[in-house]
């Protein structure tokens, strides 16, 4: 819920502000950890509100939107900038984040606790599917070159009725 994305947003501010930022731009982009630290501010377009990931893992660019949390992390990475361009140049790889990310899981809503950061990316698509975005929206938000990839938000739409919805309707009515 957006409750508990706030939630999660408050306590990683409170353990470390350069954590709430990375935060955020991962719930606002769905990148994976790798990707977002390597971003750089030539990356980054906040009048058309998107940015060019450059794929770490999957060897591919990809240009994505930034959602509005996002938006804000750069904004708030943007105070403080270093000589190597990155945005999130205070992560030197994708272990530094570890420790902040410890502490401010303790004060995450019981049944999040256990979240690690590479969660943060299926809670954008997660909260992009309950908004009703289309599985190619999907797709092109989290780099995904299949469909197949994208099925496994497809059960937050609402409305969603597979196979065994129609297979129990008709067993119940005796069509």
């Amino acid at each position: 819920t957006t409750e508990e994305v706030a939630a999660v947003f408050a306590a990683c501010d409170a353990a470390s502000p350069q954590l709430g930022s990375l935060v955020r731009f991962l719930v606002g982009t769905g990148a994976r950890l790798s990707d977002a630290l390597a971003v750089k501010w030539r990356d980054v377009d906040l009048k058309t509100g998107d940015v060019a990931i450059r794929g770490q893992k999957t060897g591919k660019p990809l240009r994505v939107a930034m959602l509005a949390p996002a938006i804000d992390g750069v904004n708030q990475a943007a105070t403080v900038r270093n000589v190597n361009g990155r945005v999130f140049w205070q992560f030197a790889d994708r272990m530094a984040p570890r420790s902040p990310w410890s502490r401010a899981r303790k004060h995450f809503p019981e049944h999040l606790k256990a979240m690690r950061l590479h969660d943060c990316r299926h809670m954008c698509a997660s909260l992009l599917a309950a908004n009703g975005a289309t599985d190619i929206e999907l797709a092109a938000q989290l780099g995904h070159s299949t469909l197949q990839m994208v099925k496994r938000y497809s059960h937050l739409r609402g409305g969603h009725r597979g196979a065994a919805h129609e297979k129990l309707d008709k067993a119940l009515t005796g069509a």
